[in-house]
């Protein structure tokens, strides 16, 4: 299965992952608010894209990110995508539980301090951030490697 969130977009990465999910018969699904992917105790919630979507941001194409958390137990990871400012202030609007063991900031490093400060209001034990996946922040800002499996 692969989420798009539906945001035009004609970057070669892009078309090349849509060609191949094609090819190779995945399912394509345009997720938005609202949509829940559950099997056993895994649970995948949306919580963006939602209607209408963000236009003349000045970045449409990462403001329309799909933002979901992962739900396993008690654990939640929150995948902001490319998110910015204005896709994170409508979700904070809305009053989304935003708590996270673990929120994933894809970017994390080139963040303004008020969304850094905003996201210092999670509380995670962990920043991660997939441009740098052998290193999280902990939540005293010092960084710990992962043990990567061999």
């Amino acid at each position: 299965m692969l989420f798009d969130s539906g945001q035009a977009y004609d970057g070669r990465a892009f078309r090349d992952c849509m060609h191949e999910a094609a090819t190779h018969g995945v399912q394509m699904v345009r997720p938005q608010r609202g949509y829940l992917w559950s099997d056993d105790d895994v649970t995948f919630d949306i919580l963006a894209p939602s209607m209408p979507v963000l236009a003349d941001t000045g970045d449409d194409i990462n403001e329309n990110s799909i933002v979901a958390i992962l739900s396993y137990n008690n654990f939640r990871e929150l995948f902001m995508g490319d998110a910015g400012e204005a896709s994170e202030g409508r979700l904070l609007a809305s009053g989304t539980d935003l708590h996270a063991d673990v929120p994933m900031f894809s970017k994390l490093g080139t963040m303004d301090p008020a969304t850094r400060q905003r996201q210092r209001l999670l509380r995670p034990s962990v920043h991660a951030s997939p441009s740098s996946p052998s290193a999280a922040t902990t939540r005293s800002g010092t960084q710990r490697q992962r043990r990567s499996k061999r």
